[in-house]
């Protein structure tokens, strides 16, 4: 598969990556996720440099997807217990 090299803009800076076609829409698209932030960032913590404001974006989007990891994981509990509960039922009522 070949790849292809797209430019995107993080906190001012131009990198280059090599991706996938089927994967250009969503790497631009955290790009854009993660410049929005750090626009919004350095908006409310205007003495914070660079660094501190990538460290604030990556520290607020890790926690986001702790927060996505933890509800599908309970999920995952509540289809177990479903499931347990189903089975329970059916050996009562087989009684």
């Amino acid at each position: 598969m070949e790849k292809q090299t797209i430019n995107i803009i993080i906190g001012g800076r131009n990198y280059k990556f090599q991706v996938a076609p089927e994967n250009e829409s969503k790497v631009r698209a955290a790009a854009k996720k993660i410049e929005t932030k750090v626009t919004s960032y350095l908006q409310r913590y205007e003495n914070k440099d660079m660094q501190d404001i990538l460290s604030i974006v990556l520290l607020d989007t890790t926690l986001s997807l702790i927060s996505f990891e933890n509800k599908d994981e309970m999920g995952d509990v509540m289809r177990q217990l479903h499931d347990l509960d189903t089975k329970l039922e059916k050996y009562i009522s087989s009684r």
